[in-house]
This record gives C-alpha cells, structure tokens and sequence, in this order.
C-alpha cells in the first residue's frame, strides 16, 4: 500500500497537496532512510499523517501520530458485514475480525459505560479505498485536497485527538491518576454492577442484546404509561 499511495503521490510534479508541502521518506524493507527522532519531529510539525496497512489491523504508527499532535490519515475500506475495517479490503467471510471495533481499543459502541469510549471518528482523517483493485488510489489527491480545504473541520479534528489522545497511554508518572489514561480505560470496562453487565465477546451478539432490551424497556414504559392513563380515567368517572 506505500507503494501504491507512493506512485499516486508522485504522479503530480506539484510539490503541494491542497496548498500544503508534504514530507515522503523512502522506504526500505524494515529500514527508514531517516531515525526514528527525525521521524517524529516530523509527525509533531505535520497536520495529516498516512498511516497505511502494515503487517497487523492496527500499527503502532498510529498511535505515535496522535501522541505527536497529527491526525492520522487512513484508507477505509467496508467489510462484507457493512463494518468498517484500516486494514484488508476484503470481502471474505471471516475477515470481520479485523473490523475497526476488533482492532483498536475502547472503541465507540463497544462498551456499556461509554464514557470511557474513544471516539476515533472524530480525529482520524479517511480517504475511501477500493475494494475491487486495492492498488487504486486514483482518487487520493482529490480526497486529501478536500480534507485539507475544511480548516473548521482539522481545527475540530485536533481539539478532538487532544482530548482523546490520553487514553491511549499508561500514566507512568506521579501525576497519572490526574487524567484518563488506558489503564483507568480497563478499569472501567471491567467495572461490573446493578448498572453495567460484562460485555460478551461477540459484539453483534451483545448489540443485539442491547437492542432487545432497549425495547423490552420501552415496551414496559409504553405498558405502564397505558396503565397510568386507564387508572385515571377511572377516577375521573368515578
């Protein structure tokens, strides 16, 4: 996929994308042709940073972005299952696996207690990618131009990953447990009582779940409203 987005890039002569210089590293096999320092002082002086499918369904690349300040560029693909993936453009039974929900922590909709969600959609910046021919990126420039033309939109994609960005670390210091890092995270997936159950490891079973008993619930109210409206019709006529 570097490769791919390598040679689209590189189409145009135009050393501007959407007005914006851009910064490409070569890349070798398991080498950079820069140090990992360089790397991310770059990361902290860019505004978009592509982070493209490696060798798993997430990349420690990613998360390096976000701790540096950069929202992170991604290619989406959707899934035979209509969930959404960074990773595979495939539509095999099986690959559900490696769904955005299976594939990045505390994710949106996974979790009873959401406040301890992150909500990545909000700061993660897509271009679409096709499924058909996944060396195509004819439409990557365009996609990018377009991002970079809503400054509201980056302004509120970076106030977003700066609100997000601690709950991807572990706290170390004597001051962690002064913010919401990724252990306070567990702690409150884990946290059981009258108002939270434990989340199955089949999250469509458990959405399913949570959809039967958000009707149940609504049912009894509806249930209980009628009673209450019958019950006072009788007094009135009484």
């Amino acid at each position: 996929f570097r490769i791919y987005f390598a040679n689209e890039i590189n189409k145009s002569t135009t050393p501007t994308i959407g007005g914006m210089p851009y910064t490409m590293v070569e890349l070798a096999p398991r080498t950079m042709s820069v140090d990992a320092e360089s790397i991310l002082a770059l990361y902290r002086d860019s505004i978009l940073c592509p982070i493209l499918p490696g060798d798993a369904s997430w990349q420690r690349r990613f998360f390096d972005v976000i701790l540096s300040g950069c929202i992170p560029l991604v290619v989406e693909w959707t899934l035979y299952d209509k969930s959404r993936s960074w990773f595979v453009p495939s539509n095999i039974p099986g690959h559900h696996l490696f769904s955005l929900q299976q594939s990045y922590p505390f994710f949106t909709g996974e979790y009873l207690n959401s406040n301890m969600e992150v909500d990545y959609d909000s700061f993660v910046a897509t271009i679409t990618g096709n499924a058909v021919n996944e060396s195509d990126f004819s439409g990557l420039r365009g996609e990018i131009e377009t991002i970079l033309a809503d400054k509201e939109g980056l302004r509120r994609m970076q106030r977003n990953l700066a609100k997000y960005a601690t709950r991807l670390t572990y706290g170390l210091g004597a001051d962690a447990h002064k913010y919401e890092d990724a252990f306070w995270g567990i702690l409150q997936a884990l946290k059981i009582d009258q108002t939270y159950e434990r989340i199955p490891y089949n999250t469509r079973e458990w959405l399913y779940r949570r959809k039967n008993a958000t009707m149940a619930a609504a049912k009894d109210a509806a249930k209980s409203a009628r009673k209450n409206a019958t019950s006072s019709s009788a007094n009135s006529t009484a």
